[in-house]
């Protein structure tokens, strides 16, 4: 028995590989492609992105699946993925994607994004139209359009990046329940993680959500994901027979109108750079849209979490082996997401 498990281990491993080998070849070949379309001829003259999404002291670290670990946590490996930088890292982290984001420090206001959107895409009179249509930006809590939002993910088979697995939130038993009551938006609790949903409606009166009644419709919506100085597009999605009426456009433009008016909460303040996966991921229709509401491929920088003073490399390989067994640099992997994994440095120490 145990040659036959050895022998399909061996083979599911070998299939990994050819998938892994396959997904590498389609995004080279993407990212020269869409690289080229943007008049860029590599990664090396990309802008650099300087991404701090470390945990601070307030954080939520009571639990692993919390919002404040998750955020970190995500935004931690995906950037480590998409680093241009080269430690030592083994071949299975091979760094193959490549940031899509808007720096927001290159506009003091919205109407100076406005007016360099202006010059390159069509979302400016494309939002004319959703607003001629009576369709508006507003802010909402998931629980009270999960109807809704069930819709617009059903409303069509197939998108650009696919939809997206949620684990935590809009798991299948959630989006096919009924909201019992109207749920108000709530302040996030921490300033530097958090979720937050927008959405395009339209006014419908005595429309209801289940038991809850909304007086509107739920045609689109953006879920933002905030990771320090980071605000990134979770989920963008409208729903299809609107999806030609101007509501993303629209919906993106005020979505930016919200960070770029000076915040006055202080959990909308200190954002950088607003996030859009990368440039390999997703059909040319998706990259088309993300090139005309002026993202932009970033290299990245991660700014590095503190070592502790009594940092013991030889000690943290030892005491995390699959760390050693990666061949990957002690320091660096402790300073990028071993402190979020709250990893062990010292015997009987772990930081807090």
């Amino acid at each position: 028995m145990q040659p036959i498990l050895n022998l399909a281990y061996f083979y599911h491993q070998r299939i990994q590989r050819l998938k892994n080998l396959g997904w590498r070849l389609l995004y080279k070949g993407r990212r020269q492609k869409r690289l080229t379309q943007l008049n860029l001829a590599s990664r090396e003259a990309l802008e650099i992105a300087q991404i701090n999404c470390a945990l601070h002291v307030d954080c939520d670290r009571s639990n692993p699946t919390s919002l404040c670990i998750r955020s970190s946590l995500s935004y931690e490996h995906f950037f480590h993925q998409a680093s241009s930088q080269d430690p030592k890292l083994p071949e299975s982290t091979e760094r193959h994607v490549t940031l899509m984001a808007i720096n927001l420090k290159q506009y003091p206001d919205y109407d100076t994004y406005l007016k360099a959107i202006r010059k390159h895409s069509f979302f400016e009179r494309k939002s004319r139209k959703a607003l001629k249509l009576g369709f508006f930006f507003a802010p909402f809590h998931y629980e009270n359009y999960l109807p809704d939002i069930q819709a617009i993910r059903e409303s069509l088979k197939w998108r650009a990046a696919g939809l997206p697995k949620d684990p935590y939130v809009l798991t299948p038993g959630v989006l096919q329940s009924q909201p019992c009551h109207f749920t108000e938006i709530k302040t996030p609790s921490c300033n530097i993680h958090w979720e937050k949903w927008f959405g395009i409606f339209q006014s419908r009166p005595n429309y209801q959500q289940g038991r809850a009644i909304t007086h509107q419709q739920l045609l689109a919506y953006a879920r933002i994901r905030r990771a320090g100085n980071t605000a990134k597009y979770a989920e963008l999605i409208g729903h299809f027979e609107h999806l030609n009426s101007g509501a993303m456009a629209l919906l993106h433009l005020e979505i930016m109108r919200y960070f770029l008016e000076s915040p006055a909460a202080p959990a909308d303040q200190g954002i950088e750079y607003v996030t859009y996966n990368n440039v390999e991921r997703g059909a040319d229709g998706l990259f088309f849209w993300k090139r005309k509401a002026l993202f932009r491929p970033h290299q990245i920088e991660l700014l590095e979490h503190p070592l502790p003073a009594d940092f013991d490399p030889k000690q943290y390989l030892k005491l995390n082996p699959d760390i050693a067994k990666a061949e990957v640099d002690p320091v660096e992997h402790f300073q990028l997401i071993g402190h979020l994994e709250r990893r062990p440095y010292k015997s009987f120490v772990i930081e807090q």
